[in-house]
C-alpha cells in the first residue's frame, strides 16, 4: 500500500530583499526608511486608539447622565405609584448601565492598543538608533492580540504566552498559535500592510533559500490588509517633510529622523518606481517599493493594495476572498494569471487546481477579524 503523504499548504508572504552593489550601497537607508514606515504606522494607531478613548469616554458621560435621569424618574414614580412610569424608566436604565459596561470595555481595549503601540514604536525607535551593523533584520512585529496567543520559540525551545503588555518581534523559526476566540494582529515593518490572525490558527516565520522573509500559514484564517503603493509612498514623504519642517527639534528621534529625510531625498531618484499600478519583483528601499506576494502550494499571489480573507484547511486546501481591490492568481500547473476582484472568491486544492473566480455577496462574510 502506498504511503500517504500529508501536504501542509502554506501561505508565503514574501518580501522581496534588494541584491545586487549598487542595491547594497544603500542598504543602511533601506533599513532606515523600513523602520520608519513602521513608526509612522505605529504613530497612526496610537492617534486612532486615542481617539477611539476619547469617544469611549464620551459615550461613557452620555450613559452616566442617562442612568442618573433614569433613576430619578424611577424614585418619583415609586412615590407616586407610577408603575408603568417606574416599568419604562427601569427598561431605559438597563440598556443605559449595559451600553455603559459595554463602552467601558471598549475603551480599556483600547487603552491596551495604545499602550502596545507606544511600546512597540519605542522598540523599532530602539532598531532605528541601533548602528546598521549590528540591527537585527526583523520584518513584522505583533502589535495587538486578545483571548490566549503563544509563541513558539525554535531557537529557545520554549512556548511563550503573549501578556498584556507584550510587543513581540518576529523572527524566522518562530510559530504563532491562537486558541478558541482569540485573534492577533501583526503588521509588517515597512508599515504598509497588516494581517489578523484568527482563532485556532497556526503559522511560522521562516526564510526561504533566496534569504526572503516568509509567513507559513499552516492552519486557520487570516485577513490581510495592505496599502495601495502610491497612498502609501505619499503619506510616508508627507510625514518626512513633517520632521524636515521642524525649527528646534526637540527630540533626539526627531533630530533622527530629519537626518534620514534629508539622506532620502538625496538618494529619492534612485529608488525603482512602480508601473501600470502593479508589483514587480524588483529590489527595494524600504517601504516605498516593497511587494509582498503570497503563494499556496496551490498557486501564487500578487498583491497591488488589497483587503482579502484567506482560510486554510488541512483537508479543504485554500480559500480566497478579495474585499477589496485586486489579487492575481497564478495556479501552480501554469502561467496564466487569474485577477481576482472585490466580492468574488477561489479555490486551490492540495494538488494545485485553482477554480475559475466565483460570485459572493460581501454581506455574508462574517466579520471575524473587527471583533
Amino acid at each position: 500500500m502506498r504511503k500517504s503523504i500529508s501536504i501542509v499548504t502554506t501561505l508565503v508572504v514574501m518580501f522581496l530583499v534588494c541584491t545586487g552593489s549598487a542595491h547594497a550601497q544603500m542598504t543602511d537607508i533601506q533599513g532606515k526608511t523600513r523602520l520608519l514606515g513602521m513608526i509612522f504606522k505605529l504613530e497612526n494607531l496610537e492617534e486612532r486608539a486615542a481617539t477611539d478613548i476619547q469617544r469611549y469616554e464620551s459615550r461613557i458621560k452620555k450613559c452616566g447622565d442617562t442612568i442618573r435621569k433614569c433613576q430619578n424618574i424611577i424614585n418619583l414614580a415609586q412615590e407616586k405609584g407610577h408603575t408603568q412610569a417606574e416599568k419604562v424608566a427601569g427598561d431605559a436604565l438597563a440598556k443605559a448601565m449595559n451600553a455603559r459596561r459595554i463602552n467601558t470595555e471598549l475603551k480599556h481595549a483600547a487603552e491596551i492598543r495604545k499602550n502596545r503601540a507606544g511600546i512597540a514604536k519605542a522598540t523599532v525607535s530602539n532598531l532605528l538608533k541601533t548602528d546598521a551593523s549590528a540591527r537585527p533584520e526583523i520584518k513584522s512585529l505583533i502589535t495587538d492580540y486578545s483571548g490566549d496567543v503563544y509563541v513558539w520559540s525554535e531557537k529557545q525551545g520554549k512556548t511563550i504566552k503573549l501578556g498584556e503588555d507584550s510587543v513581540f518581534c518576529l523572527k524566522p523559526g518562530e510559530v504563532i498559535l491562537t486558541k478558541g476566540n482569540s485573534s492577533v494582529e501583526m503588521q509588517f515593518l515597512d508599515g504598509r500592510g497588516a494581517v489578523r490572525i484568527g482563532e485556532h490558527s497556526r503559522l511560522s516565520i521562516e526564510k526561504n533559500a533566496s534569504g526572503s522573509q516568509t509567513i507559513n500559514m499552516i492552519k486557520g484564517k487570516l485577513h490581510i490588509a495592505v496599502n495601495k503603493l502610491d497612498e502609501y509612498r505619499k503619506m510616508f514623504e508627507e510625514k518626512l517633510k513633517a520632521y524636515q519642517e521642524l525649527e528646534n527639534p526637540s527630540t533626539a528621534k526627531d533630530v533622527l529622523v530629519q537626518e534620514i529625510a534629508e539622506e532620502y531625498e538625496q538618494k529619492k531618484d534612485r529608488i525603482e518606481k512602480v508601473k501600470s499600478g502593479k508589483y514587480h519583483s524588483y529590489g527595494f528601499l524600504g517601504p516605498l517599493g516593497s511587494a509582498p506576494l503570497i503563494r499556496t502550494t496551490g498557486g501564487t499571489c500578487s498583491i497591488r493594495g488589497t483587503k482579502f480573507l484567506v482560510f486554510e484547511d488541512e483537508k479543504a486546501g485554500t480559500e480566497l476572498i478579495v474585499l477589496e481591490g485586486v489579487v492575481d492568481v497564478r495556479a501552480t500547473k501554469g502561467e496564466e494569471s487569474i485577477p481576482v476582484n472585490a466580492g468574488y472568491r477561489i479555490r486551490a486544492s492540495k494538488d494545485g487546481v485553482i477554480s475559475k473566480p466565483e460570485k459572493i455577496d460581501p454581506m455574508k462574510i462574517e466579520k471575524w477579524w473587527e471583533r
